[in-house]
Parts: C-alpha cells; sequence; structure tokens
C-alpha cells in the first residue's frame, strides 16, 4: 500500500542528495587540513576509513530525521529543528563509530571545531533550502488547492493531521455545519452546494486534490465528487470511517496512517517509473534532436518553397493535469483559420504536396522530440488533443480527462492498434481514450518499449497517416 504522507517526494530526495553531497565537501576540507590522524604511512587508508564512517553516520541521520521542507506547511522553525536534529544524529553517530575503531586518532579540540563548523553549515544549508524552495518552488504551486468535502465529525478528526502531512494548499471545507475551534481551515459551504457547483459549467475553481469524509450512505454524492474528479483530472482521496462495506471503485492508500481511498491508482504514480520514463526520454530525445536538427534546413527549405510561412507549427495542446503547452511540428498545411479547430482529413486541401509525405511518414512529428526533452511530453503516451476538442470531447465522454494524469506521448497505444487519425463520429474517439486509460493503468516500461517499436513499423503502412 503506497504512503502519501512524505510530501513531495522529488523535494524530500534533492533535500537529502544536497545534504550528503555538502557533508561531504566539508569532510573532506577539514580531514585535508588537518588529517586526522598522526600516522602518516596510513594516511590514505584512514582518510578512506573517515569518509566511509562520515558517509553512513550521514545516512543514519537522513533516514531517522526525514526532510520536512518538502511539505507546503514547514515553517522555519521546522525546517532549523530538523537540521539540528539532523547534525545531533549524525554527531553521535560519526563518532561512536569512530571510537569502535581504535587506530583512527582524533583530539577533542579538532572534535569539538569540527562538530560547531558542521552545525553552523547546516545551519545555512536550511536557510538557503528554505528561501530558495519557498520562492521558486512552492510559489509556482500557489494555486494547487485541495479542499475537505463530507461529514463534519470525520473532517474534524482527521483534517488537522493530514494538513501536517499534504502537499498541496487546503482552501477549507464544504461540510453542513462548522468545525468547531479551527483557525486553519474555513468553511465554504455545504456538500450540495459543492455538488451543485461542480456541476455547473460557471464553477471556474481548480482543485488539484479532494478529501471527501462523505458518509458511505450518501452514495450517490461520492460518485459525484467522484465523477467531477475524474473529468477534471483531479485527485480524490475518500477518507471514510467505516470502508468494511464500501461498494465503490477506490483504491486503497495510506495517509498519516490511516487507509484512504483514490479514484485513481496508476502505476506512473511511483517516483521511480516516472525517473525510469524520464531517464529513458531524455536519453532517447537528446538523440533525436541531435539527428533533427541538421534536417531543419532541408526541410524547411522544402516548406518555404511549396508554401509561404513559417517552417514549425505550433499549438497549444492539452498535456499533464490537463494544463496547456505549445507543441512543435514541422508545418504540413498552408497557413488557414481553422488550424486550431479541425482535424486533418484523407483529402484535406490545406496540406500541400512535401506536407502530405511528413503526414505519411510522421516526419512532421519530429520537431515534438524537443516537447519530449523539454518536459512537456513524453515519448509514449496519449496523443495530446487540440484545446477545442478537449473542451468538446471532455463534455460528450465520461471521464476523458483521465487521459491526462500522465504526460502526452509522441505516439501512443491507441494509436498504434488502429485508433489514428480522423474521428468522424464519437465512438471513435470513445474507443481511442479506452485505450489511453488502459495504458495509463497497466504501464510498464516493456509496454513503452513495444509501443516504439509497434510505431516505427507502422510508419510506412499507416493508411490512416494524413
Amino acid at each position: 500500500m503506497r504512503q502519501l504522507d512524505d510530501g513531495n517526494i522529488v523535494l524530500k530526495w534533492l533535500v537529502i542528495l544536497i545534504d550528503i553531497a555538502v557533508f561531504n565537501v566539508y569532510l573532506y576540507l577539514v580531514s585535508t587540513a588537518w588529517c586526522w590522524n598522526c600516522v602518516n604511512t596510513q594516511k590514505d587508508l584512514d582518510f578512506s576509513l573517515l569518509f566511509y564512517v562520515g558517509n553512513v553516520s550521514m545516512l543514519v541521520a537522513e533516514i531517522n530525521i526525514k526532510p520536512v521542507i518538502n511539505r507546503y506547511t514547514a515553517s522555519f522553525n521546522d525546517v532549523i529543528t530538523r537540521s539540528l536534529k539532523l547534525g545531533l544524529v549524525q554527531w553521535l553517530s560519526f563518532f561512536v563509530m569512530l571510537l569502535l575503531i581504535p587506530r583512527v586518532q582524533y583530539s577533542l579540540e579538532k572534535s569539538v571545531v569540527y562538530s560547531f563548523g558542521f552545525f553552523v553549515i547546516l545551519q545555512l544549508l536550511s536557510l538557503l533550502q528554505f528561501v530558495v524552495i519557498r520562492k521558486k518552488f512552492w510559489s509556482r504551486y500557489n494555486g494547487k488547492s485541495s479542499v475537505f468535502v463530507g461529514d463534519i465529525n470525520q473532517i474534524e478528526q482527521v483534517a488537522q493531521t493530514f494538513i501536517n502531512g499534504l502537499v498541496y494548499r487546503v482552501n477549507g471545507y464544504y461540510a453542513d455545519s462548522e468545525v468547531s475551534e479551527s483557525d486553519s481551515m474555513t468553511r465554504l459551504g455545504s456538500v450540495s452546494d459543492f455538488i451543485s457547483m461542480t456541476q455547473t459549467e460557471l464553477f471556474e475553481h481548480r482543485y488539484e486534490a479532494v478529501y471527501c469524509t462523505v458518509s458511505l450512505k450518501n452514495k450517490e454524492q461520492i460518485e459525484s465528487i467522484q465523477k467531477y474528479c475524474d473529468n477534471t483530472t483531479t485527485r480524490l482521496y475518500f477518507i471514510p470511517p467505516d470502508a468494511g462495506t464500501m461498494d465503490i471503485k477506490l483504491k486503497p492508500e495510506l495517509l498519516c496512517g490511516k487507509v484512504i481511498y483514490t479514484n485513481h491508482e496508476f502505476p506512473l504514480d511511483s517516483i521511480s517509473n516516472q525517473s525510469i520514463k524520464r531517464l529513458f526520454d531524455i536519453a532517447v530525445s537528446f538523440i533525436a534532436c541531435l539527428f533533427v536538427l541538421p534536417l531543419v534546413p532541408f526541410v524547411g527549405l522544402i516548406i518555404k518553397i511549396q508554401s509561404p510561412g513559417p517552417i514549425f507549427f505550433r499549438q497549444e495542446r492539452t498535456g499533464l493535469n490537463g494544463q496547456t503547452f505549445r507543441l512543435m511540428k514541422f508545418r504540413s498545411m498552408h497557413v488557414n483559420k481553422d488550424a486550431d479547430r479541425l482535424q486533418a482529413t484523407s483529402h484535406d486541401a490545406r496540406k500541400f504536396a512535401w506536407g502530405s509525405f511528413m503526414r505519411k511518414t510522421s516526419i512532421d512529428e519530429l520537431p515534438q522530440f524537443f516537447n519530449v526533452l523539454k518536459g512537456d511530453m513524453s515519448i509514449v503516451g496519449p496523443r495530446p488533443h487540440m484545446l477545442k476538442h478537449t473542451e468538446m470531447y471532455g463534455k460528450l465522454i465520461d471521464r476523458y480527462m483521465s487521459r491526462h494524469f500522465v504526460k502526452p506521448g509522441i505516439t501512443g497505444l491507441a494509436q498504434v492498434t488502429g485508433f489514428r487519425g480522423e474521428t468522424k463520429e464519437l465512438w471513435q474517439m470513445e474507443d481511442r481514450v479506452k485505450m489511453d486509460c488502459f495504458y495509463i493503468k497497466n504501464w510498464k516500461f516493456g509496454l513503452d518499449l513495444r509501443i516504439i517499436f509497434m510505431t516505427i513499423a507502422q510508419v510506412f503502412k499507416d493508411d490512416k497517416a494524413y
């Protein structure tokens, strides 16, 4: 069962790696200046042993004293307190291990100076991390917010505990009465108010997560909230008092020692799977970009000869979590006013000869490797749609927005299984969405490789590439 109360995982590991790197630099400078031993013939051996002992003690400290700055609720006092505890645990572990190795000699004076210096550096490092992360990272997530919705008694029991363990800022809560003596949460309305607002097109507030504590007796309310979350790429976390008899399709996860349920649990929620996929994307897209760059002058010249206008076609598309990004392709059509609303058809008059060839052979897609390198896209994933189509199909197809829980791709499972090209009928887009959702729920690295090989095999024989 996955843990959810560690805050932002990327920030957590970034802080740990920075701590260890700074410690190693400090240890190297101190040990080089003092040598830490009085037996010159053993200098190299003791020097290596000292680094081994130092890093083991630092890992012990990091395991026991976890970072707190990766949570949006962390204050400056929390960060400083954590650094003091980290320094103390590291110092105790370090010198206990040294005492167990008699041939490593050091003086009390040097030990005191080392300890004082390390504590000072830790405090300065914590201050720097706090300022930089607050300004550069959490400021980007000011718009990412969450709310509690549901049973007031359940909210009172768990809200404060969960708030201290969450990544998202909690705006308030929707309940049929007010939480008693709460300074940290504001009542925004009733449960019915929340459901009514989410069912109107005028509801503009974008929540990153909804923590639902609605009673199990009100299944219709839970399903309405789940439908809203699915259609807006919002994470739903259901926190029931007793889920033993629950008949709702939700996945169990662990938050602050309590089992809760979420609307989606995907393989790519795992930081290790994300890292594998991203590293693969960077490696492949970097190599691909090296091959694409020399082609730009030649492809661009032919485009210019056959059709006046820019070489590249840039268009806003829907990406991860419903966010907008600018997709880049080689321009394959004459400049036209319908580019942002009409799909290409088999005999589209907007295409010019070289453009048709590029679309047939997928040459026009090559600049998207720059989107992958930038991080807007992945090699494999659901194909990004025009904003007009996202808006339209989001209203027509239930849970259509679920396909945006992962990054869009240059190619995808739907494209290699016969769902590429124009979608004349609604059922065609519904089938495409089903394949995208199957990919998201069943992702494996091997599946990505298989889709890539299938894409290469189809390049010259796909009659739907137009």
